[in-house]
């Protein structure tokens, strides 16, 4: 009877690892379900950033045909955006009252 129980135990231990080396290796293994939440995290954000980046794109794509375009307009808005100003125009730098109190 005691040969019984003592083979009935190993065999319980021998299932339960057997069973634990399995769950483990489907946790934590080389393609195991960690792995891929892991990697499918990474490709969603990485999803995100691609859209992100296309907008980005489609937005400078619009912007340099509107440059190429030769519209006055929106060539002036630009130059006027970096500082530029047209020959013969007169510049006035107005100061606030705060820089002109050191005096």
């Amino acid at each position: 009877m005691n040969k019984d129980r003592s083979a009935n135990r190993k065999i319980f231990w021998l299932a339960g690892g057997i069973i634990l080396l399995m769950i483990l290796f489907f946790f934590f293994g080389g393609n195991s379900l960690w792995n891929t939440l892991v990697l499918q995290n990474r490709v969603t954000k990485l999803e995100t950033k691609v859209d992100s980046l296309e907008e980005v794109n489609r937005k400078m794509r619009e912007h340099i045909k509107a440059l190429s375009s030769e519209d006055l307009r929106v060539i002036e808005e630009e130059a006027r955006s970096h500082g530029m100003i047209k020959p013969g125009e007169k510049v006035y730098l107005l100061r606030s009252k705060n820089e002109g109190s050191d005096k």
